[in-house]
């Protein structure tokens, strides 16, 4: 097992963990508020549930989210609009990637 040795930079915001760096500064709550935010505005969103932030050493900051769209779409539809989610969630300031859960308004679920 290896420890991971932390050290706070001189700037106050920012964590060393072995080779990995991330900022202490980053809060998930506002990121998740502002995630949840953009994927409404997309066109077609019904609705956005279960986002959720996880900050990690050397990955980032990711976002999880569910989406709810029309289930009348067609399949290439519902891709296109969980591609143009994933897009308005990255563009939030420290989210390096997001991961989009589709849910139909029938419950099915599908990740892209």
């Amino acid at each position: 097992m290896t420890l991971l040795r932390k050290e706070r930079k001189a700037d106050g915001g920012i964590v060393r963990a072995g080779d990995a760096t991330i900022d202490v500064n980053v809060n998930p709550e506002l990121i998740k508020t502002q995630s949840s935010k953009a994927a409404a505005a997309v066109a077609a969103v019904v609705g956005v549930h279960h986002t959720s932030v996880h900050v990690l050493a050397g990955s980032g900051v990711t976002v999880r989210s569910t989406i709810e769209v029309d289930d009348t779409l067609r399949v290439s539809e519902a891709y296109e609009i969980a591609k143009q989610v994933r897009l308005a969630i990255k563009d939030v300031e420290h989210v390096d990637s997001a991961d989009i859960h589709l849910e139909l308004k029938d419950g099915s679920t599908t990740k892209f």
